[in-house]
């Protein structure tokens, strides 16, 4: 690394640090007022994120209307805001103290019993809530997982997250490369977060998600039927403008068995999608529309637009 390229990381690092500690010195109360008015903001000068959020609320919820679309997508726009504002403070608000008045769990008994069995266990999560909280919190609460996350290319700030995250027992692996250290964590028989619900590229697995085909992480069923353990599905949901949480652990998939691998990986893969699109439902406002999440598009579909009479006989 150049010294210029260097110096650059450490400004950025030195920016990143002082803004935080200039949102502490508010107060966690005020904080939250002023991110929902820079959200609005940001709502209104972001045309290109605020125009495909609305489209896609549309497209995945047309019964709400036109009115309800941009109310969604507005506070989808607070939400993602308050989540970097709350990033913030956890390391002030969330405590071994602290966690059990500020989150409270919702485990499914089959799930609570999967768990305790400590021969592993993959929790897939999505963006709802707070999902920077999902990970500190399971650690406090005696569940510390082994989660996937990109590097960022500043090593300072890298650095910087990374503690954060890691504060409550959480160990954080690269994206690249995850496949070796999550099947040794589970061989360990520890517990796996990831997040499912963004667009998997090329090499995703196309199922649908709110009537669309969407490409999906196929990682969490592939690890799942590899080592025979269950998918945990749970979601992180606010409870009121201040910082109050649900933690909901659904009953367990189970891997399927049709003889067919890459069958099995599909369907585990369309079950647990199909629970990130009910939580997603019930709390439209709490989930990132702005994300392109049916971006990639199979080849097939791609091959009919470039060629459409093929498809028609004509």
């Amino acid at each position: 690394m150049g010294i210029v390229v260097r110096a650059r990381y450490f400004l950025e690092y030195a920016g990143v640090r002082l803004l935080v500690a200039g949102v502490l010195s508010l107060g966690y109360e005020r904080a939250l007022a002023l991110s929902r008015k820079l959200a609005d903001l940001v709502f209104l000068a972001d045309k290109r994120h605020r125009r495909r959020a609305i489209e896609n609320i549309a497209r995945s919820l047309p019964e709400l209307g036109e009115a309800e679309w941009r109310r969604v997508a507005r506070e989808s726009f607070r939400s993602f805001v308050q989540v970097l504002v709350e990033s913030a403070y956890l390391p002030r608000l969330l405590t071994r103290n602290s966690a059990d008045r500020l989150v409270t769990f919702h485990i499914h008994p089959e799930a609570k019993k999967a768990a305790a069995k400590g021969t592993g266990i993959i929790f897939v999560t999505g963006h709802t809530g707070n999902w920077e909280l999902t990970g500190q919190v399971a650690g406090i609460n005696g569940y510390p997982l082994v989660s996937v996350a990109r590097p960022r290319d500043n090593p300072y700030l890298e650095k910087y997250v990374i503690r954060n995250r890691e504060r409550h027992g959480q160990k954080i692996v690269a994206k690249k490369g995850a496949i070796r250290d999550l099947s040794r964590a589970l061989r360990d028989g520890k517990y796996l977060g990831i997040l499912a619900d963004q667009n998997a590229g090329s090499h995703g697995i196309f199922v649908d998600f709110f009537g669309r085909l969407a490409s999906t992480t196929g990682g969490p069923a592939m690890l799942s039927l590899r080592f025979k353990v269950p998918i945990i599905t749970a979601f992180t949901i606010r409870s009121g403008r201040g910082f109050k949480y649900d933690i909901y652990a659904e009953k367990p998939l189970v891997p399927p068995n049709t003889g067919n691998r890459d069958e099995d990986v599909r369907i585990l893969t369309q079950a647990f999608t199909r629970r990130v699109e009910k939580w997603v439902r019930e709390y439209p406002e709490q989930w990132l529309w702005g994300h392109r999440r049916w971006k990639s598009r199979p080849k097939e579909e791609q091959q009919w637009r470039s060629n459409p009479s093929t498809s028609t006989g004509s």
